[in-house]
């Protein structure tokens, strides 16, 4: 009768959820979208106002869903004593947020800040942030940023991705210059991306994706760069930008420098679950994974599940109990 009790508390907290957000999209390719959804919801819908649709085409361009991605070029420059304009703070995360004025830690810097940032950009409501590959840190700072800029370009969504990949200062202060902010290679394909996923809200079962691992990138979103020095190439698949260097120097955390990904309570509680699930009650374990769709059931337990059932201690008890989790 245990399986009885967990799935009885998962029907209640998915049908709680059925009504809040629209169902996860069908993924574009591999990418684990769904995993996410509802904290792109959660932070970016209900907390900073925006399109999760949007969102979740610019997660993809930027680092395919991947919160371990860095921005390798950046990254080696740094390293090397040569830091470009984002001084120790290259590109990272699943919105790959870079430089000082966005991806500053535990708050955005202010130096520099009425050319790095757009007026409507502001720090009070910055959210803290001390790990950049945090995925709920990442869309929190990083839709804080991407609000700043619906506002400044009253929604208009092509020069939102325009501005966070190439600045907004070449969208808006020499007025797309080096680049069309409403057709170029970057807002070309996180448009592809954005109708993509608004066409295809629906579960898909596919097999989960692996682990992440921290990867390379050859595009650097260079969101608050100084654009009138800019050199960029750009193509639909492959981005690479120059920076000018800088004479500003960041000393890097230690979390920063050297990332480490710890597993979280509800991490540790729904992997143990899965496991659970999958040897005792394979057959119904199919099935929900069947209509959740496999890679939304870590995202959907750890997000929406742990979290109701905590509220409940002597509930988390019993549950954490039968599963074996000590």
């Amino acid at each position: 009768m245990s399986y009885k009790f967990i799935f009885g508390f998962f029907l209640v907290a998915l049908i709680s959820l059925s009504f809040s957000y629209d169902q996860c999209p069908k993924a574009y390719g591999s990418e684990p979208i769904c995993t996410y959804w509802v904290q792109i919801n959660q932070i970016c819908k209900d907390g900073w106002g925006l399109d999760p649709y949007f969102v979740s085409a610019i997660a993809h361009k930027e680092s395919d869903f991947n919160p371990l991605c860095v921005n390798e070029e950046e990254k080696l420059a740094y390293d090397s004593g040569t830091p470009q304009w984002c001084g120790s703070y290259y590109g990272k995360g699943i919105l790959q947020l870079t430089g000082p004025g966005v991806a500053g830690v535990p708050y955005p810097s202010p130096k520099n800040w009425k050319y790095d940032m757009p007026a409507e950009a502001d720090p009070a409501k910055a959210p803290y942030m001390d790990n950049a590959f945090d995925p709920a840190q990442s869309f929190n700072r990083g839709c804080w940023f991407l609000k700043a800029l619906s506002d400044h370009y009253s929604g208009d969504l092509n020069k939102v991705a325009s501005a966070y990949r190439y600045g907004w200062q070449d969208v808006d202060q020499i007025d797309g210059l080096y680049v069309d902010p409403n057709n170029n290679g970057y807002v070309q394909t996180v448009m592809k991306y954005y109708n993509y996923y608004k066409a295809n809200s629906v579960p898909e079962v596919i097999t989960p994706p692996p682990a992440p691992t921290e990867t390379t990138t050859t595009q650097p979103p260079a969101q608050q760069e100084p654009a009138p020095t800019q050199t960029t190439t750009t193509t639909e698949t492959t981005t690479t930008t120059t920076e000018p260097s800088s004479t500003q120097t960041t000393t890097l955390p230690a979390e920063e420098t050297n990332p480490v990904v710890t597993d979280t309570p509800n991490k540790i509680f729904c992997d143990k679950l899965k496991e659970y699930l999958e040897t005792k009650y394979d057959k119904f374990f199919k099935k929900l994974y069947g209509f959740l769709g496999k890679d939304c059931f870590s995202g959907y337990c750890e997000n929406i599940y742990y979290p109701l059932l905590s509220m409940n201690k002597k509930q988390l008890k019993k549950v954490s109990k039968i599963i074996g989790l000590n």
